[in-house]
């Protein structure tokens, strides 16, 4: 078994006697608890937070459930080289703004706890993002509802893969240079005659014959030719509002300013930008400071997400130790094993 690292709370700077609960106030809050068998179980974990669920585990959890009233997760963290990996896994983005605080007795764990403050960070979205889907809400994540598994799906029909196409092409810079200065011509759908045929590619608006590197795309068989040659000639292209119900959510912490999909907006192809849409929902963390003596940690979540699930960004530790394990296992057996067999896939 593992020895349990001790945590460091260097960034403690005050001790809250506010939300402690003195040994007689607890023994108070207990017996009007006891007093009804039939009343609702409510865990308090300083003297004006409660909850009424407790969710117990031993493994991080990726999308910790919540609700308005409050909902707390007890990792079990016995023998866990790295106690603080049980937030490891959390899929929503909680590294914002906050504040901690010491508390001298914490009433759940009845030892001294370090309180960490969170919120949600929220999410970042396309602008042409369906409102329907951006808007809903939720309190835990079913990863088989339609709404998790509609995270970023986009049709990829041959009209999509054509606008994908012309943006792409579009954006492509000319790599041909005069005098040291590259050219700076726009894109341009070109047909090209040889052996009898044609083929078309997007070629650069400032070429001439006898110049080389210009540049020079072929066109794919999968492009709709007709359709491509209409968004180079400015032609107003139909607006089909299925396709602008964009389902495409990023990592708030991507850098990333436009969607990588196109959309129709006055009969133009483009792409939507990337917003940010905030949540409040809070991650309150209790921690404590001797986890040798009381190996548990607390997660209470506290309100409702105001948008859907962010998508799985975070390779779940329990995943990353099996693959790490097998490696082991697979090199250990067979000396001829290398990184690149494993990587080809002979051994998975």
């Amino acid at each position: 078994m593992s020895k349990v690292n001790p945590v460091i709370l260097s960034d403690i700077v005050t001790i809250s006697d506010d939300e402690t609960i003195s040994e007689n106030e607890y023994s108070e809050l207990m017996d009007e608890q006891d007093a009804n068998e039939d009343a609702e179980q409510i865990a308090f974990f300083t003297k004006y937070l409660s909850v009424s669920e407790v969710i117990h585990s031993a493994f991080p959890i990726e999308y910790p459930k919540t609700s308005p009233q409050g909902i707390a997760t007890v990792f079990n963290v016995t023998g866990w080289a790295n106690p603080m990996a049980c937030f490891n896994d959390i899929q929503y983005s909680n590294n914002g703004a906050g504040g901690s605080i010491s508390i001298q007795n914490c009433p759940y764990f009845g030892v001294p706890v370090k309180k960490d403050v969170r919120k949600c960070q929220g999410i970042k979205h396309c602008s042409f993002a369906d409102p329907d889907f951006i808007n809903e809400q939720h309190n835990e994540v079913d990863m088989e509802s339609e709404m998790f598994i509609k995270l970023n799906q986009h049709q990829h029909n041959k009209k999509t893969k054509t606008y994908t196409f012309f943006l792409a092409a579009k954006s492509t810079a000319c790599k041909y240079k005069s005098n040291n200065q590259l050219c700076d011509g726009q894109a341009k759908l070109r047909r090209i005659i040889k052996n009898g045929g044609e083929e078309y590619i997007i070629g650069c608006d400032k070429w001439v014959r006898g110049e080389k590197w210009h540049r020079y795309i072929k066109v794919p068989g999968e492009i709709d030719l007709e359709l491509l040659r209409d968004i180079f000639q400015g032609r107003v292209i139909d607006e089909n509002n299925n396709e602008n119900q964009c389902c495409t959510i990023v990592s708030r912490a991507s850098r990333i300013s436009l969607c990588e999909f196109p959309h129709i907006q006055d009969g133009q192809v483009m792409r939507g930008t990337i917003i940010e849409r905030k949540c409040n929902v809070q991650f309150i963390k209790f921690i404590p400071y001797d986890l040798a003596a009381c190996p548990y940690i607390a997660l209470v979540c506290i309100g409702t997400h105001n948008h859907p699930p962010p998508p799985p960004e975070r390779t779940p530790v329990g995943i990353k130790d099996e693959l790490q394990a097998m490696i082991q296992n697979i090199i250990a057996s067979d000396d001829s094993v290398t990184s690149r067999s494993i990587i080809a896939g002979d051994f998975l």
